[in-house]
């Protein structure tokens, strides 16, 4: 999706940090399952990017044609006691700091998500999918319950009701099946997969660094709030933008009948 140097973390994942910031999940063979290793330089690689003050959209995406299995089977067996949880802390702690990320976080999914791959995808802002895009929350054919937020996040997609028949009875559906369920944004041919999640990626980037910042946070918190509570959660995020250069650049762009250009005094 983008060139340039590279740094990886034993080749599970690697960052490309910039403007656009890109992490790329890419455990051959092992359609980027997480195992212990591959979980930690995940979070790693991500965290890396949001404490660039360079990168203003993050992307993920995975290689080749898949985007995760998600829990890899094989460590959880190794050891069932441990393992688990030690593959689930920096997958939690990742979705918790993208949450926070004051900046867009677009997920690329082509080929499979699977158990927490999903949670993840839905931690994101923005989901494009390929066509050939295939989820799976089967997580009760392992015995598991969810994880990744996705007890948190499908409820809230979809309704209680819905997100437990899923879970219970319909755990896998293809990209359309996502796009109608409002889990993904777009649905694309994965030959335009590329081009696509670029060309949104450069939109978000240039768009108010501070404005997406509160947008996410007032979304996020409005299901916990009441009216009252969220009114004046607005009053305030928009006295933080309106003291913001990018505020005073969309006023003037305004007036003047011109495109802002954002992002100068930040």
């Amino acid at each position: 999706m983008l060139n340039g140097d590279e740094s990886a973390s034993r080749e599970l994942v690697s960052l490309q940090p910039g403007r656009i910031a890109c992490v790329t999940m890419q455990r051959a063979g092992a359609l980027n399952a997480f195992d212990i290793e591959m979980a930690e330089a995940l979070r790693h690689a991500c965290e890396q990017a949001l404490r660039d003050e360079a990168t203003r959209v993050l992307m993920l995406r995975g290689l080749p044609k898949a985007f995760s299995a998600g829990g890899d089977t094989a460590c959880m067996r190794a050891d069932p006691a441990r393992n688990p949880a030690r593959i689930i802390e920096p997958l939690h702690a990742l979705i918790a700091a993208l949450a926070e990320a004051p900046i867009p976080v677009i997920a690329a999914v082509e080929g499979v998500a699977a158990g927490g791959a999903v949670g993840l995808t839905l931690a994101c802002d923005v989901v494009i999918a390929s066509s050939n895009a295939r989820f799976n929350l089967a997580y009760a054919r392992l015995g598991a319950s969810c994880d990744c937020a996705v007890s948190w996040t499908l409820p809230r997609l979809l309704g209680w009701r819905r997100a437990l028949h899923m879970l219970m009875l319909e755990p896998e559906f293809d990209a359309q099946a996502a796009l109608r369920l409002g889990l993904v944004n777009q649905v694309v041919d994965a030959v335009e997969l590329e081009a696509t999640v670029l060309t949104v990626a450069q939109r978000l980037a240039q768009g108010p660094r501070a404005s997406w910042a509160e947008m996410k946070r007032l979304l996020r918190l409005s299901p916990e709030l009441g009216l009252p509570q969220q009114l004046q959660a607005e009053a305030e995020a928009f006295a933080r933008c309106a003291a913001s250069a990018d505020f005073k650049e969309g006023l003037a762009a305004f007036a003047e009948k011109r495109a802002p250009v954002f992002g100068r005094g930040s």
